[in-house]
């Protein structure tokens, strides 16, 4: 049996398809797309936990319908979802147990053929949410840069996903702006009748189990907290012909921290809130033409109170906005879309204050007993991106293929504030007995007792970085007897680099026998902009001022400039587009039980990727008596990686039952440089390695010679429909051991200096299995009820990672309660 391949031209799930392009393919069995809607489901075949095996677009992979509630892990990380695909690599700190990643309601990072974290491009109904900011500091107490950011700009609660789809190779040329993968994500479409749904879900700490990893001994106390997620849709006809969805949702943690002994060792909370508001409209004036729009709000906010601090409560935010409008159509064989968005993410933070660091020594400091007391925070900062787009896209038969065009035009906007001076006070003075400081009136940095006699001065600025990008994208599509053939390309520029990138994508696929597919690509991606340098050359001069203070006197004399640091001046020179290389090969065939099987290969070269490099040069200015030192950062194109993949995949199904199963082999190799954009390699720094010092170029060199990133991994996930009530979901995972060349953690003093001391580290295999259950306890006319059960980690394994040098609470077996109702 075979089917039809309908090219759908971005209608987003509305009914406006164009049929016209008819391919042959190889027969998917009872794969089923349902949307999950007010009005329920009305399948009664289990889900697999993704969908795949298209021998043409054979990089892509769909989790469809029932399986985004049937498989995915308890909270609102939507990325749990790309768990089982294998070339979906995971963040492992995403076991962690810390207090700190518990509250953190976040998604989290995720790597798809060998690129980085940021290297994807993540849309949301083929809008983008993919920051271009710098999103790789990870400090919370960097007072120039805001932490907790993610790639994604704008987070979306899972109950509001209709469909998710994951490109790992042979991408269209309808895509552009990364060297990962593709991740869209499709927001369900309004129901043609109304129905309201609602949703709730909870864990606390008593639902966790602790594991401890790394060496050494655990001082802190298990983690205390507590989640809830509820979420409300409702969809309303307000005709026949316009339909609307109004959804609202929101999750919260709440985690209880111990303050540091030394400053009283008080409990106090802190949380993560995020909320989610859609409204989504589909008009169908008639049946060849639509209008659709949408509008998605979804603030975050996260609490930071450090342990060691006091009046320090940083909250970082991570606020995103979206909107489109999209008019569809068809006109004879030939399909349209037009389409207008306008996007807003605010990666803000506020603390208040300036920063303190007063000595314990002081009579007045009774508040804490440390050698330097910390107060007060690093300032407010506001980071805002605003994207303004148009795009189109035409789809029309010639030449018995069907050929495939469209175009975008974006406006971007990245814009990162001071809104005021911040100021650092140290180096405390505690005048002698008897003695009072001889304070100004408006000197917060003295005391009766005790004066700060230096600080840091942070300037205000205002840093804003326009670029104004252009694609244009043609692809045609072909059958030849049994070839099928894609071919296609895209033309990209922005005024910002200034480069004309062409990306060529090339896919075809031969049928040789029936059923039986041999799928080969080249292709090539061309990375998104990353404005973060261009933000970091607008930062203001660092300086440094200091004063004398009399502590037998009490008298304080005036601020005199000690050092003027100019350190984020980046040269950014003629830099070419980072992009990667791509050859791939699938072989998909039929398997028992009315499933496929697939071995396919991805083979990624990343060349011209950023790096930076830096050299330091002091002068003596005159004028103020002092050494100006001066540090320019340099952008350079000298990083590069390469990427192999091999996986098996299967799929099939019996009665009310359906499974799949894949095993990943890769290796990632990364040639020197720094594995984000603001690692540089410096060659005056140097480590300890197999028994000599080397410097940090030499131990990238053996890095590279020696195969530390080549992990297996493998899923396998089992479905079942026991009756129209009760579903279960069961899926394994494994990521095997591996090793990596880094610091272990120890120092070694040779001839008085004292270095790290790095080995082959290795990170110890693990295995994990969750289940999911899902039991609809009642049913009365149109009104159904469920209850769900979700557990993570069933046989309470130990995760490891890289971060194991350390002692550290990771998850082990993790339970969440759930359950929701449908009219």
């Amino acid at each position: 049996m075979v089917i039809k391949r309908t090219v759908i031209v971005g209608c987003l799930g509305c009914s406006l398809i164009s049929a016209h392009a008819e391919e042959k393919l190889v027969d998917l069995g009872a794969m089923e797309i349902a949307t999950s809607g007010a009005e329920g489901t009305t399948s009664s075949a289990p889900p697999s936990n993704y969908e795949s095996f298209d021998p043409l677009d054979s990089g892509r992979s769909v989790v469809v319908g029932d399986t985004i509630s049937a498989s995915r892990e308890g909270g609102t990380d939507t990325t749990s979802l790309l768990q089982p695909l294998p070339f979906v690599q995971m963040d492992t700190e995403r076991q962690s147990a810390e207090a700190e990643d518990l509250q953190s309601l976040r998604p989290s990072d995720f790597s798809i053929s060998g690129g980085n974290y940021y290297d994807n491009s993540v849309l949301i109904d083929g809008v983008s949410a993919t920051s271009i900011m710098d999103v790789s500091t990870q400090n919370a107490n960097d007072f120039n840069e805001v932490s907790g950011q993610t790639s994604q700009t704008l987070y979306v609660d899972p109950t509001l996903i209709g469909s998710m789809e994951v490109i790992d190779s042979n991408v269209s040329a309808r895509h552009g702006d990364f060297t990962g993968g593709v991740v869209d994500i499709q927001l369900r479409q309004p129901a043609r009748k109304f129905g309201v749904s609602a949703t709730a879900g909870f864990q606390n700490d008593s639902m966790v189990s602790y594991r401890k990893s790394g060496n050494g001994e655990l001082t802190r106390s298990e983690p205390d907290f507590s989640k809830y997620q509820t979420s409300v849709a409702v969809d309303t006809p307000l005709s026949d012909k316009l339909f609307v969805l109004a959804a609202i949702s929101q999750s919260e943690s709440a985690v209880k921290y111990n303050m540091d002994e030394a400053y009283g060792g008080t409990r106090y909370e802190t949380g993560d809130k995020a909320n989610n508001v859609l409204f989504k409209a589909l008009y169908e004036y008639n049946p060849d033409l639509s209008l659709e729009g949408q509008l998605i709000y979804s603030p975050y906010r996260s609490e930071k109170q450090p342990d060691n601090s006091i009046n320090s409560l940083n909250t970082n935010h991570t606020d995103g906005l979206s909107s489109y409008l999209a008019l569809n159509g068809i006109s004879g064989e030939r399909s349209w879309q037009h389409k207008v968005s306008y996007q807003v993410s605010d990666t803000s933070r506020d603390w208040d204050g300036d920063r303190y660091a007063w000595p314990s020594k002081a009579e007045s400091i009774d508040w804490c007993s440390d050698g330097n007391c910390m107060e007060g925070g690093f300032g407010d900062l506001n980071q805002t991106q605003k994207d303004s787009v148009y795009q189109f896209t035409v789809n029309q038969p010639v030449g018995g293929g069907n050929l495939s065009l469209g175009g975008e035009l974006r406006y971007t906007e990245a814009r990162k504030q001071r809104p005021e001076d911040n100021y650092y006070y140290s180096s405390g003075k505690v005048m002698a007995t008897g003695v009072d400081a001889q304070c100004a009136i408006d000197d917060s940095a003295c005391r009766e007792d005790v004066a700060l006699s230096q600080y840091s001065y942070y300037q205000a600025y205002d840093a804003e970085v326009d670029l104004f990008s252009q694609a244009l994208w043609l692809e045609y599509l072909r059958s030849v007897g049994h070839w099928e053939f894609r071919t296609g390309a895209r033309l990209s520029h922005d005024d910002f680099l200034d480069n004309y990138n062409l990306a060529p994508r090339l896919t075809a696929n031969w049928e040789f026998f029936d059923d039986t597919f041999l799928t080969l690509g080249a292709n090539r991606y061309y990375a998104a902009n990353m404005v973060g340098y261009a933000i970091r050359s607008q930062y203001p001069d660092n300086y440094t001022y200091r004063r004398s203070v009399n502590t037998s006197t009490g008298e304080i004399g005036d601020w005199s400039l000690l050092s003027h640091v100019r350190a984020t001046d980046y040269g950014q020179g003629e830099l070419k587009t980072p992009y990667s290389d791509e050859l791939t090969a699938a072989l998909t065939f039929p398997a028992p039980l009315d499933g496929h099987f697939r071995i396919k290969s991805i083979y990624r070269f990343n060349r011209d990727s950023f790096a930076s490099t830096s050299k330091t040069s002091e002068e003596f200015n005159s004028d103020t008596g002092k050494t100006l030192s001066t540090t320019l950062y340099s952008m350079t194109n000298d990083g590069k990686s390469d990427y192999k993949g091999l996986a098996l995949e299967w799929d099939g199904q019996i009665t009310q039952h359906s499974f799949n199963a894949n095993v990943t082999w890769s290796e990632t190799k990364s040639y020197g440089k720094g594995s984000t954009y603001f690692d540089y390699t410096d060659p005056q720094s140097q480590v300890y390695y197999n028994g000599r010092v080397i410097d940090m170029n030499e131990l990238y060199d053996l890095n590279d010679r020696s195969n530390f990133a080549a992990p297996l991994r493998a899923a396998v996930g089992w479905t079942a429909r026991w009756t129209q009530r009760w579903m279960t979901n069961a899926s394994v995972q494994y990521r095997g051991s591996y090793e990596y060349l880094g610091d272990s953690g120890d120092n070694i003093d040779i001839d008085g200096d004292s270095y790290d001391v790095y080995d082959t580290i290795k990170i110890k295999s693990f295995t994990t299995m969750n289940v999911n259950t899902r039991y609809q306890f009642f049913q009365w006319q149109n009104q159904k009820a469920a209850t769900e059960l979700r557990i993570t980690n069933l046989f309470n394994s130990t995760p490891h990672s890289a971060s194991n040098s350390a002692a550290s609470y990771r998850l082990g077996r993790s339970i969440w309660l759930g359950v929701n109702y449908v009219y």
